[in-house]
């Protein structure tokens, strides 16, 4: 058996290196194999028995690990490039198509008026039909009450005698007995209990889910009048649901609706010139309708203006007392001083606690942890 010169192990190690590296870029990396077995191989086939050519052959395996390891950390970052890639516009003018209906677009009537309340969450009101609601559940609770009794008085016919007890410990019993000349089995009773519950239970439990929804403001209840008013698009009974008030919500999600938004939006509506149309409708709310006397704010810009309005509050609450409080100890004497930071202290925590009770939808005991922190 011949032994290869370096030279010739060095000729061929590099065919071997690129195979290597060529199934690592194509994702067929040699699992399994570690560092040492594929020198062992290297040796194998090669012979490489002597230093020059042990060290040679480090060198060379070396080399090509470290040129198929870059190539497979540049083939992992093409595919991380492709993936968050995206379209750019031909031209630096080009901008996404927004079409927006228009009121107008739909006839009078029934199709005005659905595109009117679905056109902004404010006029998203409907009835809640509360006294239909009670209504039917009185009926389901009387219906279940008189079931309730009938198979009460089955059980208490059965525990009379003994050899009618059995039906009221084995289900499968009861079941298979012969049906009652009158009435209905206790079986067929328990079907239509369990069929009236759920009927019961289904319209308690959509009754709970209305009651929790918002009433709608005035100011959006207002509006929606105003608009029935001057366009008249329903006949007057078909309109009366609006002037039910008290059975009226709202849909409305998003931001908790709070007093600072009711003022802002109110503030636009009263003074709708063209600066605030230009700072707070955007181009889609223009394009919802023609009409003068309708006004389509963009939301997103009003809650802008409410956040940066309460921020500003905030760093006065937080900036003026303590500067007052550090005044009134420079200035005023020890024992009068401590009196008067008291009462500064109790002072702003009071208009803290007002702030956040008017321009928020805080809770009871969120305003109390924040007050006594």
């Amino acid at each position: 058996m011949s032994h290869s010169s370096p030279s010739s192990s060095s000729a061929a190690l590099p065919a071997i290196s690129h195979d290597f590296a060529k199934q690592i870029e194509e994702g067929r990396s040699p699992v399994g194999i570690s560092h040492d077995e594929e020198r062992d191989t290297f040796d194998e086939k090669f012979e490489l028995k002597s230093p020059t050519a042990l060290k040679s052959r480090s060198s060379t395996f070396a080399a090509a690990t470290t040129r198929s390891s870059i190539s497979a950390v540049q083939k992992a970052l093409s595919w991380g490039t492709s993936v968050g890639a995206a379209v750019k516009p031909n031209t630096s003018s080009s901008k996404a198509e927004v079409k927006v209906n228009k009121l107008e677009d739909y006839p009078l009537g029934y199709p005005r008026v659905s595109y009117l309340l679905n056109s902004d969450d404010s006029f998203m009101m409907y009835r809640r039909f509360g006294q239909l609601h009670s209504r039917l559940l009185l009926h389901k609770q009387d219906q279940l009450r008189e079931m309730e009794e009938e198979l009460l008085a089955l059980d208490k016919r059965d525990d009379k005698l003994e050899d009618t007890q059995i039906y009221l410990k084995c289900r499968s019993e009861d079941d298979e007995r012969d049906p009652p000349k009158r009435g209905r089995s206790r079986k067929e009773l328990l079907e239509q209990i369990e069929k009236t519950l759920m009927e019961y239970g289904s319209v308690l439990t959509q009754a709970n889910q209305l009651q929790g929804l918002n009433r709608p403001t005035d100011r959006d209840h207002a509006s929606v009048s105003h608009y029935f008013h001057n366009e008249q698009p329903l006949m007057e009974q078909d309109r009366d649901w609006l002037y039910r008030k008290e059975d009226l919500v709202t849909i409305r999600e998003g931001r908790e609706h709070a007093w600072l938004d009711a003022a802002v939006e109110g503030f636009l509506r009263w003074y709708p010139c063209r600066p605030i149309k230009y700072l707070f409708c955007s181009e889609e709310t223009r394009a919802k309708t023609s009409n003068s006397t309708i006004h389509y704010f963009s939301r997103s810009r009003i809650s802008f203006v409410v956040t940066l309005l309460i921020t500003i509050l905030i760093l006065v609450l937080l900036v003026v007392p303590i500067w007052v409080l550090f005044y009134l100890t420079v200035t005023l004497r020890t024992g009068v001083a401590d009196t008067v930071c008291i009462g500064v202290l109790l002072v702003c925590t009071l208009v803290f606690s007002c702030v956040l009770s008017l321009f928020t939808r805080a809770k009871r005991h969120e305003i109390l942890a924040a007050a006594a922190g």
